[in-house]
């Protein structure tokens, strides 16, 4: 006997991944994400699409006592969401690194 397709139980809902966009409103994907503790006013969070860049700036950051949080890519959405400051790091054609705001798609 089959039974109703309303009473098969059903497969927890996988949880939907943010979805971030760099200042041209393109798709990126950061591959980390940190709060990093310096002394100006307000915190920044930090992207990166590139796990070495990312270590390098961690490790300057400590080197100067300055306090770095890695957080998931769900944490920092809520951040994003809640009004915080987000920057993506970048590098151009030319090899300069730069970074550029990091927003939340709509939906």
């Amino acid at each position: 006997m089959t039974r109703p397709a309303l009473e098969r139980p059903r497969p927890a809902s996988a949880p939907v991944a943010p979805v971030f966009l760099n200042f041209r409103s393109q798709i990126v994907r950061p591959a980390c994400f940190a709060i990093v503790y310096w002394d100006g006013p307000g915190d920044t969070l930090y992207a990166f699409e590139d796990r070495d860049a990312f270590e390098r700036q961690r490790t300057t950051a400590e080197r100067h006592f300055v306090h770095v949080q890695e957080l998931s890519a769900q944490e920092a959405a809520d951040w994003i969401a809640g009004g915080g400051n987000a920057v993506l790091h970048e590098v151009s054609v030319a090899g300069v690194a730069a970074f550029g705001n990091l927003k939340l798609a709509p939906g």
